[in-house]
């Protein structure tokens, strides 16, 4: 039995899963949420970017290197995160949710 570093033993991960994990550090899952949920939260991430959808406690980051060009939207922003802290001095960085 092959010994694995990064992942503990489960039903949800095989062995592929988990030795692809210990090479390259992140799993695929094919297929695991619909495509009609991905179109959901791409538009609600155009959304966000185009000023129609508040973004609330999100924390929108800009591209830097776009800054001075004409590109606006959801080109010129490279990531929305939600922050949660657990204490005043332990915080946690999530990407989105994308279930606003």
């Amino acid at each position: 039995s092959p010994t694995f570093r990064y992942t503990k033993n489960s039903k949800y991960l095989t062995n592929e899963h988990r030795q692809f994990y210990e090479e390259n550090g992140y799993i695929i899952f094919r297929s695991l949420v619909s495509h009609e949920s991905l179109d959901e939260y791409r538009q609600h991430f155009i959304d966000i970017c185009n000023g129609k959808t508040d973004s609330g406690n999100l924390v929108v980051m800009k591209d830097l290197s776009l800054m001075k060009t004409d590109v606006k939207g959801e080109f010129l922003i490279n990531k929305v995160r939600f922050m949660r802290c657990e204490s005043n001095s332990d915080c946690a960085i999530e990407f989105i949710d994308p279930r606003l």
